[in-house]
């Protein structure tokens, strides 16, 4: 989306990105927040991307094996993460 920004003639300012990671915005608000305007077949694309990457992540066996040995034990688990929003929920489905 940001380089769709810079197309534009945005410039990037330093502080986008963590606009984009310190706020639970969809892409369209973000798009909105930045002032960029993305053609819905564009906004389209963007997104079918996004979601085959959110698709795409899976848990390492062994980090699975790790966690369920420790919950077993009553220990719990919390899972501290710098990215953004959207990745949220592949991590609660793991």
């Amino acid at each position: 989306m940001l380089k769709e920004g810079i197309r534009q003639g945005r410039r990037p300012r330093p502080d986008d990105l963590h606009h984009i990671m310190a706020r639970a915005l969809s892409l369209s608000d973000a798009a909105d927040h930045f002032g960029i305007k993305i053609p819905a077949d564009r906004m389209a694309e963007i997104h079918g991307a996004l979601e085959a990457e959110l698709d795409s992540i899976e848990a390492f066996e062994d980090g699975i094996r790790a966690v369920d040995r420790l919950q077993a034990e009553g220990i719990k688990i919390a899972i501290a993460s710098n990215l953004a929003a959207p990745y949220a929920e592949p991590v609660r489905r793991l």
